[in-house]
């Protein structure tokens, strides 16, 4: 199987239409790739609790996710990092802060080691979008 390049949104959006589609459970992943925008590894960051459906990390969790990151960036040689949450159902609120939490903790270690953000996707159901939408907030429920 050839590597994938996901070096433009549109190419990116449709991989993760593809891969994603049949995962049941709401969850943060971290995609990593080279150079070429290839897709080098992936790793789940995040899942949601069995118990109430939230997406958490605890704050000893976040350091031990921070440091699998940057260990998998660095055996896969990446040169490149994309965020992605994938929602079963509409996009919570709780779910954004959580990956703005993510990103936040990640910018400094990423930057050591030489690795960009390329992107943030979110995944609601059929819905594919750049964190960097400018309509990502109508997505969002009215609490």
């Amino acid at each position: 199987m050839r590597p994938r390049t996901l070096g433009r949104p549109d190419l990116a959006s449709a991989f993760l239409q593809e891969t994603l589609v049949f995962v049941r459970h709401s969850a943060l992943y971290a995609l990593f790739l080279c150079k070429d925008h290839m897709l080098v590894s992936a790793l789940e960051i995040a899942r949601t609790d069995e118990a109430n459906g939230d997406l958490r990390v605890s704050e000893r969790e976040m350091r031990i996710r921070r440091r699998e990151v940057v260990k998998v960036a660095m055996q896969s040689f990446a040169a490149g990092l994309m965020l992605v949450m994938h929602e079963v159902g509409p996009i919570r609120p709780g779910s954004m802060t959580l990956a703005g939490e993510v990103h936040s903790a990640l910018v400094e270690p990423l930057s050591m080691i030489d690795v960009q953000f390329t992107d943030h996707y979110w995944i609601a159901g059929n819905d594919v979008r750049s964190w960097f939408a400018k309509d990502i907030e109508d997505l969002l429920p009215v609490l």
